[in-house]
C-alpha cells in the first residue's frame, strides 16, 4: 500500500524559517503588551508627578520597546512570507509530480481545468492559510491570554465578563464561517466550469471563428463568471460584520467613559484596558475571519 504524505512533507527545507516565525511573532506580541504598561508609568510616575528623569527613562523604554516590537514584526513576515511561499512551491512542484503518475482511471476522473485549479488557485489558498496558522494563529491567543492577566491585574471583577464575552464572540464568528464555508465551496466548483469554458474556446477557437458563435461564447464565459460574482458577494456580505473594525472601535470608545464609572477605574486604568483589549481583539478577528476566508474556502 502506497504510503500517504502530508502537507508538513512539503516543508522540507524551509523548517528553520517556519520555527522562526512564530517566535518573532511572540516577541512582538510580547513588546505590544509592555508598551501600555510602560505608557501607564510614564504617566502616572513622570507626567503627573512632573519628574523629568522618569519622563525621559520611561519614554526612552517606550520608544525602545516599539522598535523592537518594529523589528520583530518585520522579521516575522520576511520569514512567514519565506516559509509560505517556500511551502507553496514545494507543494505544487509535488502535485504536477503526481499528475505525470496518473493512471488512466485517474486521467478520465480528473478534468484538465479542475487539475489547473488545484496547482495554481487552491495551491494560494493553502499558502495564505499556512501563513496564518505559522503567523495570527500564533499572536491571536497569546495576545489574548495577556489582555486578559493584564486587565485581571487592574480589576478582577471586569476581566471575569471578559472571560465571559470572548468565547461568545468567538462562538459568533464562528457561526458567520459556517455559513460562508459552503458559499466558498461551491465557487470553487465554478472556478472549474470557468476554467473548462476557456479551455474549450481556445481549443476550439477556429471552429467557433467559422460557425459565428463568438457571442456565444462570450455569453457562456458571462454567465459562468456572474454565478462567481453572485457567490463571492453572498460570502462578502455575510463575513462583513466580522471585518468592521471602525465599528468595533468605536464602541470601545464609547463605553470607556461608562467602564470607568462603573468599576471606579482611573483614566490610565481605562487606557491600559483599552490598548491591550483593541489589539487582541483586532487580532482575534483577523484569525476567524481569515480561517473562513482562506482556509475555509476548501
Amino acid at each position: 500500500m502506497k504510503k500517504k504524505r502530508s502537507l508538513a512533507s512539503c516543508i522540507q527545507e524551509f523548517w528553520p524559517a517556519t520555527i522562526l516565525t512564530p517566535i518573532f511573532v511572540i516577541g512582538e506580541v510580547a513588546f505590544d503588551v509592555l508598551i501600555p504598561l510602560m505608557t501607564g508609568k510614564l504617566l502616572d510616575e513622570g507626567v503627573k508627578a512632573g519628574s523629568m528623569h522618569h519622563i525621559a527613562a520611561y519614554g526612552l523604554t517606550v520608544v525602545g520597546m516599539a522598535v523592537l516590537a518594529l523589528i520583530c514584526g518585520g522579521l516575522s513576515g520576511r520569514f512567514g512570507a519565506k516559509a509560505s511561499t517556500g511551502f507553496a512551491r514545494n507543494l505544487r512542484r509535488e502535485m504536477y509530480r503526481n499528475v505525470q503518475k496518473f493512471s488512466f482511471a485517474n486521467i478520465d476522473k480528473f478534468s484538465t481545468s479542475g487539475i489547473i485549479t488545484r496547482l495554481t488557485t487552491d495551491v494560494t489558498n493553502v499558502q495564505m492559510a499556512f501563513m496564518m496558522v505559522i503567523r495570527i494563529a500564533v499572536r491571536s491567543p497569546i495576545m489574548l491570554i495577556c489582555a486578559w492577566v493584564l486587565t485581571l491585574r487592574i480589576n478582577p471583577k471586569l476581566a471575569l465578563i471578559f472571560l465571559v464575552v470572548i468565547p461568545i464572540l468567538g462562538i459568533g464568528l464562528a457561526l458567520i464561517m459556517t455559513r460562508a464555508h459552503p458559499i466558498f465551496e461551491r465557487v470553487f466548483k465554478r472556478y472549474d466550469h470557468l476554467n473548462n469554458v476557456v479551455q474549450e474556446n481556445l481549443l476550439g477557437i477556429r471552429v467557433v471563428k467559422s460557425f459565428v458563435r463568438e457571442d456565444h461564447e462570450v455569453e457562456k464565459f458571462g454567465k459562468v463568471s456572474q454565478e462567481i460574482y453572485m457567490d463571492f458577494s453572498k460570502a462578502e456580505r455575510i463575513l462583513a460584520p466580522a471585518r468592521n473594525r471602525r465599528i468595533r472601535r468605536e464602541y470601545n470608545g464609547r463605553n470607556a467613559k461608562e467602564l470607568a464609572k462603573e468599576y471606579d477605574l482611573t483614566t490610565n486604568q481605562i487606557l491600559q484596558i483599552v490598548r491591550d483589549l483593541d489589539p487582541a481583539q483586532i487580532s482575534l478577528f483577523e484569525f476567524l475571519d481569515g480561517e473562513s476566508g482562506e482556509a475555509g474556502k476548501r
